[in-house]
C-alpha cells in the first residue's frame, strides 16, 4: 500500500528532491534529507537558495548571551568589585 505523505515543511508537490519518487532523490547517508526540503521550500518562495541558512545565524547572534562558566560565577561571588 502506498500512502502519500505531506510534508509539514515544503508541502511537497512531488518536485522537492526529498520524495523518494523524485529523480533526484539520494537515499545514502549524505543524501536527500530536511536541507533539501527547506531549499525547495525556498525556491516556492521565491528566496535565495541558502536563505535560511543566513537567517538561522541572524537569529542566533540575536539571542546568544555571553557564556560565563560556573567557576567564573562563583569567582566573583568571593571577589567585591
Amino acid at each position: 500500500m502506498d500512502k502519500t505523505i505531506e510534508c509539514s515543511i515544503c508541502k511537497d508537490d512531488g518536485l522537492c528532491k526529498n520524495n523518494t519518487k523524485s529523480p533526484d532523490y539520494d537515499d545514502d547517508f549524505f543524501g536527500s534529507d530536511i536541507y533539501d526540503c527547506v531549499e525547495y521550500l525556498e525556491a516556492k518562495e521565491g528566496k535565495p537558495k541558502g536563505s535560511w541558512m543566513i537567517e538561522w545565524g541572524r537569529n542566533l547572534k540575536k539571542n546568544e548571551q555571553p557564556y560565563e562558566s560556573d567557576f567564573v560565577k562563583w569567582t566573583r561571588s568571593l571577589v567585591k568589585i
